[in-house]
C-alpha cells in the first residue's frame, strides 16, 4: 500500500502537468507526497582567467527559488499532505541527490518526456533511482489520470528484477484486481517439452486472491517494449509492470534494451523495478 510518494520534476512551467498528476496520485492513494524540483546550475569559467576559477550561471538561484514558490503554491491548493524540496546543482550531481531522496519513499514518479527540457537528465535520474537506490519508479505518460489500480499487466521472464516488480505491483493493486502475466516465446526443456515460466507467479497471485491469467505474447519481430505496451492497451490495463535492466546497464547503453525503449516513449503508466 502506498503511503509515501516522491515526484521528481524539472523546474519551470513545463512541469506543471506532471506536478498535477503527482498531487492527484497522492490524493487517490491517500499518501504523503514529496515533490523534488530540480534546476540545473551550470558553472561558468572566465575565458581568460589563468586560475580557471568558475562561478554559477547568473540568475539560477533566483530562478530556482521561483520554481519552488510556484510548486508550493500548487501544493497548497491540493487536498493532500505535500512537502516541496529543491535540488539546484550541476547536472552531474543531480541524479545522485534524487537517488538519495528516493530511498525513503514507496514509489518515485517521473513525468513524461515532454515535461522535461533536458531529457537526458530525466533518463539519468531514472537510472540512478532504479539502480543505485534500488527503488521502484513509475513513468507516467502525458495523459495519465491517476486512479485506483484494478487491472495491471506484468511482463514476466523469471528474472530477479521481474520478481521484485511483481512484489511491488502486488502492493499497489486493489484487492481482487486482475493481473495479466505476459511471457514471451514458450521455453522448451532438453527433452523437447514446453515449459510454463509464468505458471508459478500466476499461482502466487492467486494465493493473494488476485484474478491472474497467463498469456504468451509473441513479439513477431517488433521491439518487446512495443509488444508489451500494445498488449496492455488492448487488454484495457491501467498499468504495466516490468523488471528493469535485467541486462547490465553497459549492455543496455551500447546495444539498447527494453528499459531504454520504455523510457523513450510510452502510452500508459509503467512501473519499473530493478
Amino acid at each position: 500500500m502506498l503511503r509515501d510518494i516522491l515526484a521528481v520534476v524539472e523546474g519551470g512551467e513545463r512541469a506543471t502537468p506532471a506536478i498535477g498528476q503527482a498531487l492527484e496520485c497522492a490524493r487517490v492513494f491517500q499518501a504523503h507526497l514529496n515533490v523534488t524540483v530540480v534546476t540545473e546550475r551550470m558553472m561558468l569559467t572566465a575565458a581568460f582567467d589563468p586560475l580557471g576559477q568558475s562561478f554559477p550561471e547568473p540568475g539560477i538561484a533566483e530562478a530556482h527559488a521561483a520554481h519552488l514558490a510556484a510548486v508550493r503554491k500548487l501544493a497548497d491548493q491540493a487536498p493532500v499532505d505535500c512537502e516541496v524540496r529543491g535540488i539546484c546543482q550541476e547536472p552531474l550531481f543531480i541524479p545522485g541527490e534524487a537517488d538519495f531522496q528516493s530511498r525513503c519513499s514507496d514509489l518515485t514518479i517521473i513525468g513524461a518526456e515532454p515535461y522535461w527540457s533536458d531529457r537526458r537528465l530525466r533518463r539519468r535520474i531514472v537510472d540512478a533511482i532504479l539502480i543505485d537506490a534500488a527503488a521502484p519508479v513509475l513513468l507516467s505518460p502525458a495523459d495519465w489520470k491517476p486512479q485506483r489500480i484494478r487491472h495491471a499487466v506484468l511482463g514476466w521472464n523469471e528474472s530477479a528484477e521481474a520478481s521484485r516488480a511483481a512484489r511491488v505491483l502486488r502492493s499497489l493493486l486493489e484487492p481482487g484486481a486482475r493481473i495479466d502475466v505476459v511471457v514471451g516465446e514458450p521455453l522448451y526443456t532438453p527433452d523437447g517439452r514446453s515449459s510454463s515460466p509464468g505458471a508459478a507467479i500466476v499461482d502466487h497471485f492467486a494465493r493473494h486472491r488476485f484474478e491472474a491469467e497467463l498469456h504468451v505474447c509473441r513479439a513477431g519481430g517488433r521491439p518487446m517494449a512495443e509488444t508489451l505496451e500494445s498488449f496492455s492497451i488492448d487488454r484495457g490495463a491501467q498499468l504495466l509492470a516490468v523488471g528493469a535492466y535485467a541486462h547490465t546497464r553497459l549492455r543496455e547503453l551500447v546495444l539498447g534494451g527494453v528499459t531504454r525503449e520504455f523510457m523513450a516513449f510510452q502510452r500508459l503508466p509503467i512501473l519499473m523495478v530493478h
